[in-house]
């Protein structure tokens, strides 16, 4: 059963889980993938909770594990190899 969370925008707990495996790390990130709480905003505190809740057990899809390990490399210079 599916919970939703932001109603101006239709966003359920599964967009959000889904958001979290594709790399979504923040509720910034979430609200510029969703569009949750960029209306109202009353979603905003659940939003985060059912997002950090979602990171804790979320396996990344791969293209989000690509880029999250190349904005690791990236923002470590000494990691790179001349």
């Amino acid at each position: 059963m599916r919970m939703i969370v932001c109603i101006c925008h239709n966003v359920n707990d599964k967009r959000i889980a889904q958001c979290a495996r594709e790399g979504v790390r923040s509720v910034k990130g979430l609200c510029m993938a969703t569009r949750c709480g960029t209306r109202c905003g009353k979603c905003l505190c659940t939003a985060r909770d059912v997002l950090n809740e979602a990171l804790q057990q979320a396996e990344p899809t791969p293209a989000a594990r690509n880029a999250l390990a190349g904005s690791v490399a990236t923002a470590n210079p000494a990691s790179q190899v001349a």
